[in-house]
């Protein structure tokens, strides 16, 4: 029974008062925990904010070589530009990296960056 006691006024002391049936809850505003989290929250859509220009910024890289590469193909065999065009619209994996970036600059948008 003292121990219990004891407890209690411990956890009252440091802010945790006794609930129901043994558990213990923090007393005081509920901004306090909010307050905590906030710059862990802020943080990491700032790392991921990070990661996706990072992504999105070699999904460039990537597509510019494609490209470079496809015109060079074309001028050596002598194709027609209107042919290169059409090429390039349907290729897979410009298509694919497209839309990769529509959903990262979706998410950016989400974030608020």
């Amino acid at each position: 029974m003292y121990v219990a006691l004891a407890a209690c006024g411990i956890a009252a002391a440091v802010g945790f008062a006794p609930v129901g049936t043994g558990g213990l809850r923090l007393r005081g505003p509920a901004s306090w925990a909010c307050a905590r989290r906030q710059p862990v929250a802020m943080q990491m859509s700032a790392e991921r904010t990070a990661e996706i220009q990072e992504v999105i910024k070699e999904l460039d890289e990537f597509r510019a070589k494609i490209v470079d590469q496809s015109t060079g193909l074309a001028k050596k065999v002598k194709a027609k530009p209107k042919d290169l065009a059409k090429a390039l619209e349907t290729h897979p994996d410009i298509i694919k990296i497209d839309q990769a970036k529509e959903q990262l600059e979706a998410e950016l948008k989400e974030i608020g960056a």
